[in-house]
């Protein structure tokens, strides 16, 4: 994420790229639930590094909202909150 910004840091956190929702899964006590978030959490493939920044921050957004907002390195927003008038 700060490389799409232009920016160097170092990772401080590691992420779940796909969100595992163990604790939800857990709280249902559906066992096939339970199974794809523990599968999730565990997966090595499913982590990337990230600065605390945009784990704290803009990652919570996106999983949030649906969409990543910010700014490329040329200012130009991606993520489509600009689309069709939408902030």
């Amino acid at each position: 994420m700060c490389r799409k910004q232009g920016r160097y840091e170092p990772a401080t956190a590691v992420d779940h790229i796909i969100p595992h929702k163990l604790e939800q899964a857990l709280i249902s006590k559906d066992p096939i639930k339970i199974k794809k978030a523990q599968k999730l959490f565990w997966d090595s493939s499913n982590y990337q590094g990230l600065c605390s920044t945009h784990h704290s921050s803009t990652k919570q957004r996106i999983e949030n909202r649906g969409v990543e907002i910010g700014c490329d390195v040329n200012g130009m927003p991606y993520g489509g909150h600009w689309v069709d008038g939408k902030k």
